[in-house]
């Protein structure tokens, strides 16, 4: 449900113009890790997201940023190499078309997930942190 509504308002904000999307993207980017050590409920993380985020969202929106720069690179490699490769081979199916159709996103979207998530913790270990004086220590059992 927590993922379900914070899609939907960044749809929705993308739709406004795009930027109301983005704001709303980097407001509730920690509602997960909150849902998951706080367990306040969908409607009360993604609030508890938004008080977290506050004088610390240009930072993230930065984080953000560049981390999706990668991604797009990272696709764009990987879709270069995996249409080179089948290029060079004179028998291009229909197997090689979808390969080389939807390969790049599976890789880059797992890649990018493997990493996301750890970013989003640290992300919520540190506005903690500075926001009400948890230690690292401390809060880091909740991803052990």
């Amino acid at each position: 449900a927590l993922a379900f509504l914070k899609t939907l308002g960044f749809m929705i904000g993308l739709v406004l113009l795009i930027v109301p999307g983005l704001m709303l993207l980097v407001m509730w980017s920690v509602a997960v890790p909150v849902f998951m050590e706080e367990r306040p409920g969908v409607f009360l993380s993604l609030a508890r997201s938004f008080e977290l985020t506050k004088g610390a969202r240009w930072k993230i929106f930065a984080l953000l940023l560049a981390f999706g720069l990668f991604s797009i690179a990272l696709w764009l490699a990987a879709a270069f190499l995996i249409k080179l490769l089948l290029l060079s081979n004179t028998v291009y199916g229909t197997y090689q078309f979808y390969v080389a159709l939807y390969g790049p996103s599976i890789l880059v979207s797992t890649l990018a997930g493997l990493v996301n998530a750890p970013i989003v913790a640290a992300i919520y270990l540190e506005l903690r942190a500075v926001k009400e004086g948890d230690t690292p220590q401390r809060l880091s059992s909740i991803f052990a």
